[in-house]
């Protein structure tokens, strides 16, 4: 892009003071999860919960803590930039975008195999009953292992997608754009459905739990 083709692409936003409060305003909900993240990880390390549940969780939460700090960043350098006259500098690349925001999106797509994780766990735990409290953390670090890398291999693909040419630069980073956006809703759909069977899974288990007192 030439400067002129990019202050044609930046200056409508610059211009347009509602999407830099917006930002803010979601520059300080990052804030607001990584502060309460940090707040809730040692109040749950001292808990009496199984210590498998207590590796996911805090895993959950450490992730939580990442996307905060991730969004929290670039949604404050793009109210910056916008703020600035117009210009190449305003746009940010894909490689920027992904060094920026890569991390809190890859935790969008993490975030329900990690959930699928926890209902694993919840589940073994009340069908082991009292032997689960005798057992390790082998199950807390494998379901660990398994999320992550499932997660890691959804990202992949959606990001293989990516055109990483400095045309495709954006003045904000998003989620998704116009040749990941297609890889990314179908994701979506997919992880909407394992969180389906994630609650369903939660449901049976206390069913029975509560079955089994009657």
């Amino acid at each position: 892009m030439d400067d002129e083709e990019c202050v044609a692409v930046a200056e409508p936003l610059a211009d347009f003071l509602p999407i830099r409060l917006i930002l803010l305003f979601q520059a300080g909900c990052g804030i607001s999860v990584t502060l309460q993240s940090l707040y809730t990880i040692p109040k749950y390390a001292s808990s009496h919960f199984h210590v498998n549940s207590k590796l996911l969780v805090i895993l959950l939460l450490a992730m939580f803590i990442g996307m905060g700090c991730s969004i929290a960043g670039t949604f404050l350098y793009h109210v910056v930039m916008l703020s600035m006259p117009p210009g190449c500098h305003t746009l940010a690349s894909p490689l920027q975008c992904f060094l920026m925001r890569g991390f809190s999106n890859f935790c969008m797509f993490a975030y329900t195999p990690m959930h699928f994780a926890l209902s694993l766990e919840r589940l073994a735990a009340r069908h082991f009953g009292s032997k689960y409290e005798e057992m390790g953390c082998w199950l807390g670090i494998l379901l660990a292992v398994m999320a992550l890398t499932a997660s890691a291999g959804i990202y992949y693909f959606i990001m293989s997608h990516e055109n990483w040419g400095a045309e495709n630069s954006v003045p904000y980073c998003t989620i998704g754009n116009k040749y990941t956006s297609s890889s990314a809703s179908t994701c979506m759909l997919v992880l909407l459905g394992i969180d389906m069977v994630g609650l369903f899974l939660m449901g049976f288990a206390y069913w029975k739990e509560f079955k089994a007192v009657k």
